[in-house]
Formats: structure tokens, C-alpha cells, sequence
């Protein structure tokens, strides 16, 4: 008997992911009969039976999006043969459809990031993120290996099922996740991305965010002149490095998020605050190091820089580059979450675009916010359809000279919030401005973030 053990060997690789081996190896054996002759007790000779070609059955098993599966040769890595020293040659098919039969049968090398070894039988597959199904690689694969020598064949057929990795749980990205209640809204956790969007073109559509893949200036262009570019062939994704994606108009923007998949939608202004009053409430977002003490961080806004912004007499922003991205950067480039989640950019650097929606039953479209609310300082607000909870701070006292921001929501009705990077003292996490068409208006210091509902 020839038997070909296929043997998966699981190992965690991170606590996201399952990294899972498997073995496929050709063990030789053969059996004989003695033919005995009873009339005369004589022994005839002694004849060698080859049993045919058979596979040891394979358990089903479950992998992760982004995870090795490799089947191995038990360090074979010669071809494989039968005990008569005949050529085993396999073969690799896979289908949807789950029924024990591979009745619509593809080759397994068309699944995007497997190869199969005919000869030796070697099975590797990393199920990507993109490639297959509409750009979802998870669900239930059924394949079929098939062995063959010149003393027959066999099959065998097991399940493998993969596990989606969302958006959010890329291991190339960061998002945060803001728990609930956060800043006294009620509104339940949900996550944010860590950093302002970024435009990624997976362009050899592997689904991982490779060097040279995330675009450098978010502008496709040294200029950053061109509007509405890149929505066809790039995804938004939260990384540090590289510049925010800009000249995107807000129902584009909403657009982009959506794309992600169901439950990610464009910041809203809810949850806008939500995240706002949650920062106005840590000390570690003060240039005192105390709720109220110094100012609130307000971000890359092109104010003299004075300080570090680790003492109470420093400018509550800072002058940076016209963006900034990256990590590790000034201290006032970052906020702190009372779940000690850290999140870039909220305030400074660029603008970002927020649906004005409900967050409890979200309205198709991209939905414009106030109008007709004269510039003023937070407290000094007189306008009738805004109410508190929308722009305000907790201390409700609170105005940009404590570094928490300003507001103008004199018309057009698109909203963009956090301030950019020429706004000095009108930047901060409570600054608003809606006063933008939502259909044609975007320009280079404006940018968005997207976020998730479980």
C-alpha cells in the first residue's frame, strides 16, 4: 500500500492569526500472501500483491485572510513514487459548493496566492485579501487532490474555511477603537481610523498595503491641483505614512468609506463629538497635563511653535510640515482616548469631511448640516437649528483660546471639521465650518476618516 499523509500543522503567528501547516508525504508498502496447496502441503511460490494507489483521509480545517497554509513534503522535495518506482503525479481542484463532490471543479492554481507542486505534491496558500469573490477571499473551499501512478489513483476531498479579516483588522492598518459612551454621548463603541485617509491602488492585488502601493502626496500629483481623483482605482486605508488623500469632494468621501464594506461609513458628526469630548476630558491632551490647564492640542495649524507642548505656556499647536504624516511625530499631533487609544490629525494638519447623519438610522447619501450660523467663537454661537451636543464643548466655557476651536456654519451646508494646517487659532477638535457644496467643493488641506459600526 502507498499511503500520501496530508498533515496540517497550525501555528499562531499573532493573536489575529492562524498560520496552519500541512503535510503531504508518500509512505511505500507492500503486502504478501503465502499460497498454500492443501492436497499436498506443498508451497507454491511466494507472489507479491501491489494494492492500489490510496490517500489517507484529510480533516477539514479553518485558516485566516493574510495566513500561510502550507503543506509540506516531509522534507521531501524530490518526486515522488510508488513502490514500484512508477512517477506519482498530482492534481489540485477547488469549488464553492460544498457537497463532497467538486462537482464544478477549478484548478487550484487559479486561486490568487496558492501554487501546487504536480510532482511532489507540495500545497501552499496564503488566502489574500483581494482576488476572489467580489474582493472577499473568506468562506468554505472545497478541494480535491488527486493522486496518480501507473498503479492506479485516488482522491481525496476536504473543507478549508476562511476566516474574513476586515478592514479595520488588516494587519498593514491602525484603527482605534472609541468605547462606548465615549464623551457622554451614549452612542455605542465603534472604531475610527487611527490616521487621516490615505489612497491605496493594490496594484498587484494581493491585499496587502506594499511599498510604493499608498499614494505619496494624496494628490496623485506633486501640484495637487486635480479634483475628485483617484476614487475608481484606490481604497481608503488608515497607515502613518504618506499624505492624507485630498481633493475629494464629502459625498465622494462618503462614498469611499462605503466601499469598504458594509458598516463603514464616513465619520459622522455624532461621532465626531463623541471623540471631540472624549479628548477634551483627559489631562494628557492639555498642555498643563490637566483637564482645563494650558490649552487643548490643536494639531499642525502653522502657529508659532512654542514648546514642546508639554508645559503649560505652550502654543496649544504647532508649525509643521503643509501636511504631516507619519508617527512619533510632535506631541500636539495626537490625542489620547480615555481607553488610551491614540488617534493623528483630529485637529490640524488637514480638514476633515463628516456626514452630517444619524448615526441610530443612518439616510442613504451623504447629508448636508447647519447654515446660516454667523463665525463665532463655541460659546458665543447663536444659531437656531444647532444644538449644543453638535459643536460644543462639555465645560461648555470652553473657546479657541483654550485651543478647542471655532466655528462657522454660514451656508452650503457640507461640513468639515478639526481645522488644517494654515488655521492657526481656528483649529481644534470642536472647530466646524460648514459653509462648503457638497457636490463640487475640494481642495488640498482637506481630507476625511472613515469609520466602522460593529
Amino acid at each position: 500500500m502507498i499511503r500520501i499523509f496530508l498533515i496540517f500543522y497550525i501555528l499562531f503567528a499573532s493573536l489575529s492569526f492562524i498560520s496552519c501547516k500541512t503535510d503531504i508525504d508518500v509512505v511505500e508498502e507492500t503486502t504478501g500472501n503465502n499460497l498454500i496447496d492443501d492436497s499436498n502441503d506443498s508451497e507454491e511460490d511466494e507472489e507479491e500483491v501491489i494494492l492500489p494507489l490510496e490517500l489517507d483521509a484529510v480533516a477539514d480545517f479553518a485558516a485566516t485572510e493574510g495566513t500561510a497554509i502550507t503543506a509540506l513534503d516531509n522534507g521531501d522535495s524530490g518526486a515522488d513514487v510508488d513502490s514500484e518506482g512508477a512517477a506519482i503525479t498530482y492534481q489540485c481542484y477547488f469549488d464553492v459548493v460544498i457537497d463532497d463532490a467538486v462537482t464544478s471543479p477549478v484548478l487550484c492554481s487559479l486561486l490568487s496566492g496558492l501554487s501546487f507542486n504536480s510532482t511532489t505534491g507540495v500545497f501552499n496558500w496564503t488566502p489574500n485579501f483581494a482576488a476572489f469573490q467580489n474582493g472577499d477571499v473568506s468562506g468554505r473551499y472545497e478541494f480535491k487532490i488527486i493522486g496518480t501512478s501507473s498503479n492506479g489513483s485516488d482522491e481525496e476531498i476536504f473543507v478549508v474555511t476562511v476566516t474574513d479579516i476586515l478592514p479595520h483588522q488588516h494587519p498593514d492598518q491602525e484603527w482605534i477603537e472609541v468605547p462606548a459612551n465615549a464623551g457622554g454621548l451614549g452612542l455605542p463603541s465603534f472604531w475610527v481610523m487611527k490616521y487621516e485617509a490615505k489612497a491605496w491602488n493594490d496594484a498587484n492585488s494581493d491585499g496587502d498595503i506594499d511599498a510604493g502601493e499608498v499614494d505619496a502626496d494624496g494628490c496623485n500629483e506633486g501640484a495637487c491641483t486635480t479634483d475628485s481623483w483617484g476614487e475608481a482605482s484606490n481604497v481608503p486605508v488608515s497607515v502613518a505614512d504618506n499624505l492624507p488623500w485630498r481633493r475629494i469632494t464629502p459625498v465622494n468621501a462618503l462614498s469611499e468609506c462605503e466601499s469598504l464594506g458594509t458598516n463603514y461609513t464616513l465619520i459622522t458628526n455624532y461621532e465626531w463629538m463623541a471623540i471631540a469630548r472624549d479628548i477634551e476630558s483627559q489631562g494628557d491632551n492639555w498642555t498643563g497635563d490637566a483637564v482645563g490647564s494650558g490649552c487643548l492640542f490643536r494639531g499642525n495649524n502653522d502657529e508659532a511653535t512654542v514648546g514642546d507642548g508639554s508645559n503649560i505656556a505652550d502654543s496649544c499647536g504647532y508649525n509643521g510640515s503643509d501636511p504631516e504624516a507619519g508617527a512619533g511625530r510632535d506631541i500636539r499631533s495626537k490625542h489620547i482616548l480615555s481607553n488610551a487609544s491614540e488617534i493623528y490629525d483630529i485637529a490640524g494638519n488637514v480638514w476633515e469631511w463628516i456626514d452630517w447623519d444619524d448615526p441610530y438610522a443612518p439616510t442613504a447619501g451623504f447629508q448636508t448640516g447647519v447654515a446660516g450660523c454667523g463665525p463665532a467663537e463655541l460659546p458665543a454661537i447663536v444659531c437656531g437649528s444647532l444644538i449644543d451636543i453638535e459643536y460644543n464643548t462639555i465645560n461648555g466655557g470652553y473657546d479657541s483660546t483654550d485651543g478647542v476651536g471655532y466655528v462657522n456654519a454660514g451656508g452650503g451646508g457640507a461640513t468639515r471639521r478639526g481645522g488644517g494646517m494654515y488655521n492657526t487659532t481656528n483649529a481644534g477638535v470642536f472647530t466646524l465650518y460648514a459653509i462648503s457644496d457638497p457636490t463640487n467643493f475640494a481642495w488640498g488641506d482637506i481630507g476625511f476618516r472613515c469609520i466602522y459600526r460593529p
